[in-house]
């Protein structure tokens, strides 16, 4: 397997394959109920449309699909044979928009089967986008540290944040689905010196606002994949390490390290963060998807008042008549 995504409302997981397949497990029962045929190559990418039946997944081979997966129906949305796609992901609010990022060239926005590229505003290569959550901007890092809001409507820079001169690998914006109009917004960027930076985009002032620079300054790894939390307090950080499977956790707020999830000696590839529940999911460069979840302490004395919880074995000696069945 190559990547992985929770549903939006949480009741599945789904995870691409390297043959082209992509299985859909159900969270409850842990019973593969889907599994889906079309890409030819390996599947680099899944995103859900928010809390529906569509997905849209990309290949290596230069294909784009939207699936109807209650029917199981897949519908080509875009292909461009030879070109390795990175990654494919919706519109906030359009089924028929979505962003597609190949290797080693400019992102395009696909709407109704037709294509327009996001013109290059700098000579560096592109690395990574995202939609914002009105759909009409977009985030844009490439490989010279520039990190840049777009008007993608107009054609239009809005503001850069400051450029660091290193690399940008991976950039998130938690996608909020609000009833006003967001003032600000998060977003953590995954950059090459072994960082991981969050910013404050501010829609009123128009700027890019640097707020915490995440990293372990014992080890310095590499990140391979960064994520948020289901509820946006959290920032989660994969190691990028052959050998090493762990997960570090911070806090939005402070910045601190909140928590390090150590895993099995394999290197870890893709992540996500359950949308409601403390559950995180990684996947090893095995194919062997993880789930991650804090134990809970069962209150027994709830379900009987007279429960005694024990902390070790005892020897119980029943009385003459305590089990005598009595007609």
């Amino acid at each position: 397997m190559t990547c992985i995504k929770f549903h939006s409302l949480g009741h599945s997981l789904a995870a691409g394959c390297a043959n082209g397949d992509i299985l859909i497990w159900d969270l409850d029962t842990k019973n593969i109920v889907r599994k889906l045929k079309a890409h030819k190559a390996g599947v680099t990418c899944i995103d859900w449309f928010k809390d529906t039946k569509y997905m849209i997944s990309s290949c290596r081979n230069g294909q784009v699909y939207l699936w109807d997966v209650v029917s199981q129906q897949a519908q080509l949305v875009f292909e461009e044979s030879g070109k390795v796609l990175v990654a494919a992901r919706f519109h906030p609010h359009d089924k028929n928009t979505c962003l597609v990022i190949p290797m080693n060239s400019s992102p395009l926005i696909i709407k109704n089967g037709i294509s327009k590229e996001i013109i290059r505003v700098f000579d560096a290569e592109f690395s990574d986008a995202s939609f914002m959550n009105d759909g009409a901007m977009l985030v844009y890092g490439d490989s010279s540290g520039k990190l840049l809001l777009l008007d993608i409507e107009n054609d239009k820079l809005i503001c850069e944040a400051e450029n660091f001169a290193s690399p940008i690998y991976q950039i998130v914006v938690k996608q909020k689905y609000c009833l006003f109009a967001c003032k600000n917004r998060n977003v953590i960027v995954n950059y090459a010196d072994r960082s991981v930076r969050m910013y404050t985009i501010d829609f009123v002032s128009g700027t890019i606002n640097l707020i915490h620079k995440l990293q372990d300054l014992v080890d310095r790894p590499l990140w391979s994949r960064i994520a948020f939390s289901g509820d946006e307090e959290y920032i989660l950080g994969g190691t990028n390490n052959k050998s090493i499977h762990n997960i570090y956790v911070w806090s939005k707020h402070s910045g601190t390290l909140f928590k390090m999830l150590e895993g099995p000696r394999e290197g870890l590839i893709d992540l996500n963060f359950h949308p409601y529940r403390p559950i995180i999911a990684s996947l090893s460069a095995y194919g062997v998807i993880f789930l991650w979840k804090g134990s809970i302490d069962e209150n027994w004395s709830a379900y009987a008042s007279n429960f005694q919880e024990l902390q070790d074995n005892e020897e119980y000696e029943e009385r003459e008549d305590e089990f005598d069945i009595v007609h």
